[in-house]
């Protein structure tokens, strides 16, 4: 925003003429008066002037008085008294009228952001847990003009709406997901300094993450890569470094699944039979680590060997 703020100093008089009901010359009360002329005019030669701007722009009482002071002023005091109102001016505007107050999204962008969200955060495709979710579904939005209209794609500033939003859901589905996983471990024996049970079956786990992350309504299939990503978040997630004085995974917990994979991705070049056989051991070890006596747990056999793919996945 620029606010030309420029006092008009005419050279001749302003005085209007109006004509009366008798058809006579009137000077004008309203008119500017005309500033003092001749080169040995001093500052206070032009409080008349001054007065008369004053009058004719109606100043109370209070600017009347700083308007007065002002005017004495020289150009390097006024330039910076100026831009000092400028800025105060600006920031004015900003309080009365956030920038995010008049941007709006439509309720079905609002129902897809929920999800899609949830959806992608269940991928087991998905590379790392922190922006790159984001990223996903922002990429997945933009091509879809009847969740993302053309008119907010090219807003800016609605686009950095959309973009919290997004952020914002991420981090529910973080911290919804990590729940489910700590209560699956059961009771924590302070003496061996672990997890001792009851403990929570990992297929069966896998669908109380899907719930807890996506609703009771999500469609997403409980896959035997899904089950194996799950095994991973649940080894992770004891790793002892992790645990804080309530024996929870803390802040770190993400980046730690975010370093995890990537060194899983590095150590194995990126070939996916390889990656998928160090899952296959996760999911092993971890069927056999948290099997409760007595409990038979549910069959792998079932179970669809192949993710499903999508318009997020990479």
């Amino acid at each position: 925003m620029v606010l030309n703020l420029v006092l008009p100093v005419p050279s001749q008089p302003l005085i209007t003429e109006q004509k009366t009901a008798r058809g006579v010359s009137d000077p004008s009360p309203q008119g500017t008066p005309s500033p003092p002329q001749g080169r040995g005019n001093k500052v206070g030669d032009f409080s008349q002037f001054t007065n008369g701007v004053s009058r004719k722009l109606q100043l109370k009482s209070v600017v009347h008085e700083e308007f007065m002071k002002v005017s004495q002023m020289d150009d390097t005091l006024l330039l910076r008294w100026l831009t000092a109102h400028v800025l105060s001016v600006e920031q004015r505007l900003d309080i009365l009228q956030p920038a995010d107050a008049a941007i709006t999204l439509p309720q079905n962008l609002l129902s897809a952001i929920d999800e899609f969200s949830g959806k992608i955060f269940l991928s087991p495709n998905l590379g790392a847990y922190k922006e790159r979710p984001n990223d996903r579904l922002i990429k997945m939005l933009k091509k879809r003009p009847d969740l993302l209209p053309l008119g907010l794609k090219e807003n800016k500033q609605a686009m950095k709406v959309v973009k919290t939003k997004v952020d914002v859901r991420f981090t529910q589905l973080r911290n919804s997901a990590k729940k489910p996983i700590h209560a699956s471990l059961g009771k924590y024996d302070m003496i061996r300094e672990e997890s001792v049970g009851p403990f929570t079956p990992v297929i069966k786990l896998t669908q109380e993450l899907i719930e807890s992350v996506g609703g009771r309504g999500c469609e997403v299939t409980t896959t035997l890569p899904l089950v194996a990503r799950v095994a991973f978040l649940r080894l992770t997630y004891t790793d002892k470094n992790l645990l804080g004085s309530d024996h929870k995974a803390g802040p770190s917990y993400w980046d730690t699944v975010d370093k995890n994979l990537k060194e899983i991705r590095d150590d194995k070049q990126n070939e996916p039979k390889k990656i998928s056989q160090v899952f296959t051991r996760i999911l092993q070890d971890d069927r056999e680590k948290y099997r409760n006596s007595n409990v038979v747990d549910d069959s792998l056999d079932g179970l669809a060997e192949v993710a499903e793919t999508n318009d997020w996945d990479e």
